[in-house]
């Protein structure tokens, strides 16, 4: 665990000792989305909410925990190695199950939204 962290602290979104899929890995299998005027990234992927999940647990994220999202469906939360954080919700504003990793460092996202 520790040279994970260590590795993607200096290589991020490119180290796999655990055999966990990267967020580069999980894009290439999306679209394009909708564009926005800040600093989030779109992409659609078909699939729903199953595949959404299955999305999450293969980054591998630790301190999962679940959440209740404003409409009140469940989801879950944790963290990646490389200190980003990952939400997968039922729901979202574009009313669709959606993966989402937060950098805090640059206050950015890339938002994953799962057609059906």
């Amino acid at each position: 665990m520790l040279f994970s962290f260590l590795c993607n602290l200096f290589i991020p979104n490119k180290c796999s000792i655990n055999a966990g899929k990267t967020i580069d890995d999980i894009l290439a299998e999306t679209e394009p989305g909708e564009k926005t005027k800040g600093r989030t990234k779109q992409f659609e992927k078909t699939g729903g909410f199953e595949k959404a999940l299955k999305d999450f647990e293969k980054m591998l994220p630790n301190n999962i925990r679940e959440i209740v999202t404003g409409k009140g469906n469940t989801g879950k939360l944790g963290r990646l190695p490389d200190g980003r954080r990952i939400n997968v919700r039922i729901d979202s504003s574009a009313e669709y199950p959606t993966l989402e990793i937060y950098n805090p460092v640059n206050e950015s996202s890339i938002k994953i939204r799962y057609i059906k």
